[in-house]
């Protein structure tokens, strides 16, 4: 270290300054690596040898992948295209690919056309693609991809209350199914902090910099019946995508700790596609997908307008309903609130939240119920199309009932109280679309607005 006198002439004068010599160095431009094939064994190397800002570009091709490719660093991972770059799942240990979020910026994938193997895709719930949450991590970024799902399996599983999955398709399968149905999700949002129930909702645009929530945009689902499925802490946007014969739901804290904490859901076109996919009890083709609804709402609030909704009937299946509104706690012996005896409100219900401050600690059976904080944050429902149900939404019980209460959904979820119709959420704007992360990400699949050749009602 030396310590040296500099001279520099500013308008004239003569500055002095003493100071540390510094040691300039030119910064490294972010480099392109590509892959010598599809192979996991190939892109693990190149991953591994990529720098932050690099991208890793994988060939076309059809590789199987054995084991999961880990990503800790700001990267893209690039594929030639769907339809170019095949990568199969043959993982049997876990998800095939796990993201870490990163400090320094967001982390990419794009330009995959992902299959069902041998892996654990094809019978329980892991992931292609699972992205883990960082404390002060940027949003990960999921674009033009396509997941092929077996009748079980997810595509991606989120962590995390940040980031942007659009252009992708997600094809779930269902002829092999004696009830013409599966489990398989496009995703699977938990975010397991629990200060999202203790704050108040970041809708539109109070998430000023969009790294508030998680943007689901410009998809085209078909045949995912769990197609959306938000859990504990989750706060999700849904939104301009094309959603065929798929759901859009999540817990509230029956089958989870603490339940979803909110959804938008708008500009999306729901599409019933009654083409026949199973075999009836004669053995003739002759049944559609055995959609159970379109919007599922267990627990939280929702956000639910300008979208396409058509009516679910069928003599398959009979008339479903497209929205419906259910709190099972009384009746369901599951969860943290098995057999819920408190009375209204119950935690985490449909239509509450955390808006203006906590109503809380819960109270009930005489004691402190424990972690819920909440106040009533009503669902808005307004400017829907379609033969649905969106003007009348169906208040359900969970059945057949397997506790000693035989309390109802309808003392919980009241018009105008949880939930209003035909009104705009006072002061709401969404956010900017398309995401402005998603600027120079890759193609995007356009999802405005259903195949012509599909059954619309």
């Amino acid at each position: 270290m030396s310590v040296v006198k500099t001279v520099v002439t500013v308008a004239g004068a003569a500055v002095w300054a003493v100071g540390i010599a510094l040691l300039w160095t030119t910064p490294v431009a972010a480099a392109t690596l590509t892959a010598a094939s599809c192979s996991y064994s190939d892109v693990n190397a190149k991953v591994g040898a990529a720098a932050n800002g690099d991208t890793v570009v994988v060939p076309a091709g059809n590789c199987a992948w054995a084991s999961g490719l880990t990503i800790s660093k700001v990267i893209t991972l690039e594929g030639a295209g769907v339809g170019q770059t095949f990568i199969t799942d043959n993982f049997t240990s876990s998800s095939l690919i796990t993201v870490t979020e990163q400090t320094g910026g967001n982390v990419r994938i794009q330009g995959f056309d992902f299959r069902v193997g041998t892996g654990p895709l094809n019978g329980h719930p892991d992931f292609f693609i699972r992205v883990a949450n960082y404390s002060g991590g940027k949003p990960v970024i999921i674009t033009a991809n396509k997941f092929t799902l077996g009748p079980n399996g997810n595509a991606l599983g989120f962590e995390t209350n940040r980031g942007v999955i659009s252009g992708n398709s997600f094809i779930g399968y269902v002829g092999g199914s004696g009830n013409c149905s599966n489990n398989a999700s496009a995703l699977r949002h938990k975010h397991g902090i629990q200060s999202s129930w203790k704050t108040p909702p970041t809708y539109g645009t109070a998430d000023a910099n969009g790294d508030q929530n998680l943007y689901f945009e410009s998809n085209i689902g078909t045949d995912v019946l769990e197609g959306i499925d938000v859990s504990d802490n989750g706060r999700l946007v849904f939104r301009y995508n094309t959603w065929i014969n798929s759901g859009t739901g999540g817990h509230g804290p029956d089958t989870s700790y603490y339940g979803l904490r909110y959804l938008e859901i708008y500009q999306n076109t729901y599409v019933w596609d009654k083409t026949p996919k199973c075999l009836n009890s004669q053995g003739v083709l002759a049944n559609p997908t055995n959609v159970v609804s379109f919007i599922n709402v267990r627990g939280g609030t929702r956000l639910i307008h300008h979208n396409v909704i058509p009516d679910l009937t069928s003599t398959s299946w009979g008339n479903k309903a497209e929205i419906r509104f259910i709190v099972e706690m009384p009746r369901r012996n599951s969860g943290p609130y098995a057999c819920w005896t408190g009375g209204y409100p119950a935690p985490h219900q449909a239509g509450w939240g955390y808006s203006t401050g906590e109503t809380g600690p819960l109270h009930a059976n005489g004691g402190v119920v424990p972690d819920v904080y909440q106040d009533i944050e009503p669902i808005y429902i307004w400017a829907n199309t379609g033969a649905g149900n969106y003007n009348n939404p169906s208040i359900d019980d969970y059945s057949p009932p397997n506790c000693n209460s035989w309390d109802t959904t309808n003392n919980y979820v009241k018009l105008n109280r949880e939930y209003y119709l035909n009104t705009a959420k006072p002061g709401y704007t969404p956010y900017t679309y398309p995401h402005p992360l998603l600027s120079g990400s890759g193609s995007q699949s356009a999802a405005s607005l259903p195949p012509s050749n599909l059954l619309v009602q």
